[in-house]
């Protein structure tokens, strides 16, 4: 799978009276590709305003996911480790999402 097949998603819309900011879900192949990205506000349990699933799956397996939920950190899996992620903004979220599918799939 190459990037080519897979980066024509981001144009994730902005404006104040927006909610839902992405959700999408693909079939590539023999993998599924979900992403989820939700405007929230800006609170304690989440101090960068969003609510965000960006997965990978193959057999119905996860082989990529990046998640932040309450209770959280942002953070990465990869297979069954799960790693710390420093979430800058959401357009990095999206190519650093992308970026770990071109490592995992070939």
């Amino acid at each position: 799978m190459k990037r080519k097949d897979l980066n024509n998603r981001y144009d994730i819309p902005y404006g104040k009276e927006t909610q839902l900011l992405r959700d999408y879900t693909e079939k590539v192949g023999e993998y599924t590709i979900k992403i989820r990205i939700i405007k929230v506000p800006i609170s304690e349990k989440n101090k960068i305003g969003l609510k965000y699933s960006l997965v990978l799956i193959r057999g119905g397996l996860r082989i990529v996911g990046f998640d932040n939920h309450e209770g959280k950190e942002p953070h990465v899996h990869i297979k069954d480790k799960e790693y710390k992620y420093v979430f800058l903004n959401e357009y990095k979220l999206m190519n650093d999402f992308y970026d770990e599918i071109e490592r995992h799939v070939k």
